[in-house]
């Protein structure tokens, strides 16, 4: 009796395990993705994204640049909290450049981190929302 008892016990147990297995390796259930965004329209991220002003400041190195950018936002409340901390937004910004040389901006990966530091700075800035993204839309190094 007790055997038979162990017996099923253990087999519902292994039967928990590879079904908890098979449904995350599917991707399906719980464990299963967001794909909120996947499904937003460009229209709708237009909506709530932020372009700040053309800025022109020196950077770490001594070199110009010339920069604008595109905040994508989760949003729209907080596109209208980002248009009020726009001061905030220009402090950011100039903050990073002046952290950043002209040769760490030469390819992808240097403006990559670049956006992801203005990113994070930001988000520690908001009362609500996130900064899902930031585009580089104008940069020129003088």
């Amino acid at each position: 009796m007790k055997k038979r008892l162990l017996g099923v016990t253990l087999s519902l147990i292994i039967g928990a395990v590879l079904l908890i297995g098979g449904l995350y390796v599917l991707n399906i259930g719980p464990f299963e993705e967001s794909t909120a965004d996947a499904g937003s329209s460009i229209d709708e991220i237009n909506k709530r994204s932020f372009d700040t002003e053309e800025m022109t400041t020196n950077l770490k190195s001594g070199e110009f640049i010339r920069a604008q950018f595109r905040i994508q936002l989760d949003e729209a409340q907080t596109l209208a909290e980002l248009e009020k901390r726009d001061f905030q937004v220009k402090h950011v910004v100039l903050l990073a450049l002046a952290e950043i040389s002209a040769d760490q901006l030469i390819g992808s990966e240097g403006i990559q981190e670049l956006e992801e530091q203005i990113k994070t700075q930001l988000n520690q800035h908001l009362d609500s929302g996130r900064v899902e993204a930031v585009y580089t839309t104008t940069k020129v190094v003088q």
